[in-house]
């Protein structure tokens, strides 16, 4: 699953795997796709407050749901392409697992730098496919 559409479009083929696009909350939708219980689920959301939140929404039907691409390691090796978040959100999240609470809890707080966000298609392709491909 990912949240924007220029990465659900570039998405190497995977031998018995599906893509799914959310379009940023678009995954509320998923809710009642009993079928999800019975797949390995993959999520890949923005380095943002509201990726994280869109996570734990996913995981309040799916808790199966792991992601990728949601870490500090990505997070810290693409400063460069770092942004700002506009309007983060400071909702309590019960469903992170202890690091994505984590990194959740430091762009709530600053830690990196004043509403930092990384946005999941400015993340360099070939990091990304080489996480997707361990994954």
């Amino acid at each position: 699953m990912t949240e924007n559409l220029v990465n659900f479009l570039a998405l190497p083929e995977r031998t018995g795997s599906l893509a799914l696009f959310g379009k940023g909350y678009g995954f509320s939708a998923l809710h009642e796709a009993d079928w999800l219980r019975e797949c390995s689920v993959l999520y890949w959301g923005d380095l943002d407050t509201h990726g994280f939140q869109i996570l734990d929404g996913l995981r309040s039907e799916h808790p199966h749901v792991a992601s990728v691409l949601m870490d500090e390691a990505t997070l810290l090796a693409h400063r460069d392409a770092w942004g700002t978040e506009p309007s983060a959100t400071r909702a309590e999240l019960t469903r992170l697992t202890a690091e994505e609470l984590l990194l959740y809890q430091a762009l709530q707080d600053h830690t990196y730098g004043s509403a930092v966000r990384l946005e999941q298609e400015l993340i360099h392709w070939d990091w990304a496919l080489q996480r997707l491909a361990d994954a």
